[in-house]
């Protein structure tokens, strides 16, 4: 008999801080023009002489109970950037571990056309992963 189940708040913090808060790891930001999916692997922003590089990230404790979704944060600020050259329009971004796995990737609210000279900021609690 089949039956489908569903983590408990305390259960949804433990799996986020195990993969976003694992001491053996440390991650990597990327940015894309064309936001990757489960079944396609985007694009990236160019890296040949663009100024453009993956970016350390790092996550706080996972937070969240009762109606309020489980969900760790980045925890200090992530800057990409300046663009010695044009980035084209950023349309997302994506999680990686430092053995190459993508962890998650995801459209931002609003894209952003990054020019020569502009860099691309996230604030602390800025980027946000949940799970509910």
């Amino acid at each position: 008999m089949a039956s489908q189940n569903v983590y408990t708040d305390y259960a949804e913090k433990k799996a986020l801080d195990a993969v976003f808060n694992d001491t053996e790891r440390t991650y990597k930001m990327a940015l894309y023009t064309v936001t990757p999916t489960e079944t396609t692997s985007g694009t990236k922003v160019d890296t040949d002489s663009t100024g453009y590089s993956r970016q350390t990230i790092s996550f706080g404790a996972a937070t969240g109970s009762g109606t309020t979704p489980s969900k760790v944060t980045n925890d200090i600020m992530v800057t990409f950037g300046p663009a010695s050259s044009n980035w084209g329009t950023v349309t997302g971004i994506a999680i990686f571990d430092d053995l190459g796995n993508m962890l998650v990737y995801g459209t931002l609210e609003a894209s952003q056309t990054v020019a020569t000279g502009n860099k691309v900021e996230f604030a602390v609690g800025a980027v946000e992963i949940g799970l509910d």
